[in-house]
């Protein structure tokens, strides 16, 4: 039996760093919350597919047609790995944070209130806060989620001016600093259940298990989802927005 391949390129397991003292040192990565190393077998097959690397839907000729063909797929593999139905578009993006950039400045467009928890990261705040009204609940002394509390909001804001109502829940699918997983499932049955929609930031979250949009009659399916290659072990950094085709097509 031949022996199994190792995960990581010999160049990654024998990096060094230099240190304060002026000596090198073997680099353990303990930062994988925000870049993971990529594996060794995805290392080869990026550095097989340059040799047929072409312009994407930009010439006719054989690299470009391959190049074309394979970005054209990755769409439906996107799909397919985190449940999503056909009709989400996925939209690719720079990373997580532009992905969710570009769904707060359409959403800003519809009338209604965020509501986002206090244990967001940055990157799924600052673009809700900075570009609509939000309206933002505290978790609990626990660092957990009361699903109960966020109904409460939802209540007292139901019969409110269409303006004042919350039209979307943004929440972490995994936090950053505590690894908390709230219930996204559950909330996004009792968003659904007050007219609202969900947008779940998954970057956190999709490399530990698996995460599943459902489809779209589920009272449970995530509406939006968000996440990052550069965090589940691929490299560069692209991140993929996934919504509803009617969304996109209909907002103004």
């Amino acid at each position: 039996m031949s022996p199994p391949k190792p995960l990581f390129t010999d160049e990654s397991l024998s990096f060094k760093v230099k240190t304060l003292n002026g000596k090198y040192v073997k680099y353990i990565n303990l930062d994988n919350g925000a870049t993971t190393t990529p594996f060794a077998s995805l290392k080869q097959y990026v550095d097989e597919m340059l040799d047929t690397y072409g312009s994407v839907h930009r010439g006719s000729g054989q690299k470009s047609i391959i190049t074309t063909r394979e970005y054209d797929a990755s769409r439906n593999f996107i799909r397919e790995f985190v449940g999503s139905s056909l009709n989400n578009y996925v939209i690719f993006a720079k990373n997580t944070t532009e992905a969710i950039n570009g769904a707060a400045t359409l959403w800003a467009k519809k009338p209604g209130k965020i509501l986002v928890s206090d244990i967001e990261h940055s990157s799924n705040l600052l673009p809700w806060v900075t570009r609509d009204e939000v309206v933002q609940y505290r978790t609990q002394t626990d660092g957990s989620v009361s699903v109960a509390e966020i109904e409460d909001i939802f209540k007292a804001h139901q019969n409110l001016p269409k303006a004042e109502q919350i039209k979307l829940v943004t929440i972490t699918g995994a936090s950053t600093i505590t690894g908390y997983k709230p219930p996204i499932y559950e909330i996004a049955a009792l968003a659904h259940r007050y007219g609202a929609k969900i947008f779940a930031d998954v970057c956190q979250l999709i490399q530990h298990e698996r995460v599943d949009m459902r489809a779209d009659d589920d009272p449970c399916h995530l509406d939006f989802v968000a996440f990052s290659g550069h965090k589940m072990y691929a490299p560069y950094g692209t991140g993929v927005l996934l919504g509803p085709k009617e969304f996109f097509d209909t907002i103004h």
